[in-house]
């Protein structure tokens, strides 16, 4: 299920990020924003912050999360949703597509196996010997 957008703030890149809210228990807010990602943290530091900080949309139906104190969202006077923040590259700023680059485990030297390769010789090696006894029995 889709929850709509119910207001909107700066995320911790800068950008603009939409804060949607959830219509299970607890009613908290999550974030979706092109460069951080969805942000489903439930925390009281976290959902204060969000209720405290965010433009909601006038007409939108806001619920107080179970972990907030305050009693009313701030509601912004305008409903027209602004472009996002467009970020230059190779500014060192997160770029959604850009590829992500990953690192990958060293090799392994030549003549090294791990303790899988010793542990499948001794196996072959016993069920081998087993063979042969049972074989000349």
């Amino acid at each position: 299920m889709s929850e709509k957008t119910v207001g909107h703030i700066q995320c911790a890149a800068g950008n603009r990020a939409e804060v949607r809210q959830a219509v299970r228990r607890g009613n908290h807010f999550y974030t979706v924003c092109d460069c951080c990602g969805t942000n489903q943290g439930t925390g009281k530091a976290r959902q204060q912050w969000i209720w405290d900080n965010a433009e909601f949309i006038a007409g939108a139906t806001v619920k107080k999360p179970i972990n907030v104190t305050d009693e009313k969202p701030v509601v912004s006077e305008s409903t027209v949703e602004s472009e996002p923040v467009q970020i230059e590259a190779g500014t060192g700023d997160f770029d959604p597509a850009e590829p992500v680059e990953t690192e990958s485990a060293p090799a392994a030297k030549p003549g090294e196996t791990g303790m899988g390769g010793k542990l499948v010789g001794v196996g072959l090696l016993l069920a081998s010997g087993l063979g042969a006894w049972l074989w000349n029995r």
